[in-house]
């Protein structure tokens, strides 16, 4: 458990998740430049940033659930800057909800 109580200076996931929204608007500026490379790099670093931020996954933490929901939209964007690999969403049914999954594809 946190030792900083809300969200500010010391707390985990705030911590994390700035470092996360720095590499989330670098690779917003690499995209608007033209830089599919970089943005797409920068778009993976900032998902893997905020899904430490998310942790440890406490039930009913609000927090780490924003930060896994930005760490999975950040994912999901890097590979749209990478040419090589598709990403598809499967959606599982699982005890009555759905689990979402990736699958990652060769480009043909």
């Amino acid at each position: 458990i946190d030792t900083v109580i809300g969200y500010r200076s010391g707390n985990w996931t705030y911590e994390w998740t700035q470092k996360g929204m720095f590499y989330q608007k670098k690779a917003k500026k690499f995209a608007l430049d033209g830089d599919d490379s970089a943005a797409q790099k920068a778009f993976y670093i900032a998902s893997q940033f905020y899904s430490v931020a998310s942790y440890p996954h406490l039930k009913g933490d609000e927090l780490s659930i924003q930060a896994q929901v930005l760490a999975f939209n950040n994912y999901r964007e890097s590979f749209k800057y990478k040419s090589q690999t598709i990403l598809k969403e499967i959606k599982i049914p699982f005890q009555g909800k759905e689990i979402i999954c990736y699958l990652h594809l060769p480009q043909e």
